[in-house]
């Protein structure tokens, strides 16, 4: 199994990384790490990451926001969280998008190291779950069951003489030479809110016109789900004569017609038994690439796709936002999907990459303005749109107008001085524990070290050091009164690697030492 740990603060990651050796641990054979949501959706697309651990608060895109693209893109990841503020919100959010574990920072490491264990006991028991021998008790008493169940696994997990001894335990036997057709159904999201699609309430129309229309001209039938909104069809091939392309087709336009559902097919062609699990995976990698919903029916001769030409050229963009010129930036996405779509290069990891190069823009051009991005996904209309935008095209359209209908709104370029203050006071919030020097936060808010000293006395009646310190006194007496760390640890959060200096410091502010400040709040 891979890990993939997220935080921003390189600290925790190194501290994580020196103390804990997960490549000892039984099943976990490689440990990645990531600073942003950026590079561990980098790691997720070029890797099989089976448990996520990601800080919750991460400047650009939180970690909700990254839990929330895992599980739209790859559910079966087990998601843990963590957070240095126990927010009732944030664990609503968090069971809201089943995370396995939500854990307060700082963290422990053996708690960690529990809570990561414990995310490979629920993998280890869904595989064993999954085995045929785990079944058999099962098989005997419910053998209609059974008898769907077995070629299920052999499809998804390919083991064909585990298929042959648990199908001959049955006496359940399948022609060698017999032919089956393999198809997956698919639920296209429209006219649904999130909430629809996510209960599934008209899968199960779909699901109960596709067993009735599709037994008619099948002696055998399996049906197996995958998601909420998605199943797959086995056929027993007996009519040679039969075309499945165009009978599913036909399906597709029976479903639209008669019940308004926007249906795709993903349609193999009759094989082998032993063909099966190679027409499973094609299938499901046509599924997963089909962003642009332009057709509804694809075949495995839709498989091999072209090469993916570069994105757009987008370093005006950031400025065309301030400018509140988007109508320049909505016409160079038009026309790069109408080229991609138009020669068949438009997949999920192209749409991806366009997401990607269009928040990057976003983001930079309210760094301009002097605007939180953490501000923009408050808005939970905005937030649902976000959360789909990657699904299709249809769906990132629509993401990218409601931005062009956020940034419509914000008001002019703020107050330089203003924004400048803002952009050093976040940073600052976010970096207590850090080296928090003048030079460092200059490069961070894009002043000279001069303006920087000049500008913060005058917007926030306190000197730059002055600041800092009522910062970190101000996080060290929350940590006193709400955790029961050592002083010593309460001082290297706080930013003070010289103990001394911290308790000297503490006391001048609040008249007492740190230990009196903390028996004085019991």
């Amino acid at each position: 199994m891979n890990l993939l740990i997220v935080d921003d603060q390189k600290q925790v990651l190194e501290g994580i990384k020196k103390s804990i050796r997960w490549t000892e641990f039984a099943h976990i054979s490689n440990a990645y790490y990531a600073y942003n949501a950026a590079e561990a959706k980098n790691y997720f697309l070029n890797n099989s990451i089976d448990i996520l651990v990601s800080d919750i608060e991460m400047p650009g895109e939180n970690g909700l926001q990254l839990l929330s693209w895992v599980q739209a893109n790859f559910p079966e990841t087990k998601c843990i969280l963590l957070t240095a503020h126990a927010s009732f919100d944030y664990a609503q959010d968090a069971l809201r998008l089943k995370a396995i574990d939500y854990i307060l920072q700082p963290v422990q490491y053996e708690t960690l190291k529990e809570v990561v264990l414990k995310a490979v006991r629920l993998i280890l028991e869904e595989q064993e779950a999954r085995s045929p021998e785990k079944k058999l008790a099962f098989w005997d008493n419910f053998r209609e069951d059974a008898e769907q169940m077995t070629p299920r696994e052999y499809i998804t997990n390919g083991d064909y003489q585990a298929f042959q001894k648990k199908t001959g335990d049955l006496n359940i036997y399948f022609r060698e030479h017999d032919d089956f057709a393999l198809l997956l159904i698919d639920e296209a999201m429209e006219n649904h809110s999130l909430d629809q699609w996510a209960e599934g309430n008209s899968r199960n129309l779909l699901l109960s016109l596709a067993r009735h229309f599709y037994s008619s001209f099948s002696d055998y039938l399996c049906v197996f789900e995958q998601h909420s909104h998605h199943f797959w069809m086995l056929l027993h091939a007996s009519d040679a004569g039969f075309d499945y392309k165009s009978s599913s087709q036909s399906f597709i336009d029976f479903c639209r017609e008669n019940d308004s559902l926007s249906v795709i097919a993903y349609v193999g062609a009759p094989v082998s038994l032993s063909e099966l699990p190679s027409v499973y995976q094609k299938l499901y990698k046509m599924y997963r690439n089909n962003v642009s919903n332009t057709r509804k029916l694809f075949t495995l001769d839709d498989e091999n796709l072209p090469e993916t030409p570069p994105m757009p050229a987008s370093a005006s963009w950031a400025k065309l936002f301030c400018d509140q010129m988007t109508d320049v930036i909505e016409e160079a996405l038009l026309q790069y999907i109408r080229r991609t779509s138009d020669n068949g290069a438009m997949n999920s990891r192209t749409l991806l990459s366009l997401q990607q190069t269009f928040l990057n823009a976003f983001y930079e051009s309210l760094h301009l303005r002097g605007i939180r991005i953490r501000y923009v996904f408050e808005n939970e209309a905005l937030f649902e749109k976000y959360t789909f935008s990657t699904h299709s095209v249809d769906d990132f359209l629509a993401f990218v107008r409601s931005i062009f209908e956020y940034n419509g709104n914000l008001h002019g370029e703020a107050d330089t001085g203003s924004s400048v203050i803002e952009i050093a006071q976040e940073y600052i919030s976010s970096h207590l524990s850090d080296d928090l020097s003048r030079e460092i936060i200059a490069q961070e808010t894009h002043v000279s070290e001069s303006y920087l000293s000049h500008l913060f006395p005058r917007e926030t009646g306190l000197s730059l050091t002055d600041y800092i310190t009522q910062e970190r006194i101000t996080l060290a007496k929350s940590l006193l009164t709400t955790t029961s760390l050592p002083v010593q640890i309460i001082s290297l959060k706080a930013g003070y690697q010289n103990f001394s200096y911290f308790i000297r410091t503490f006391k001048r502010i609040c008249g007492v030492t740190p230990n009196d400040f903390r028996k004085k709040q019991q």
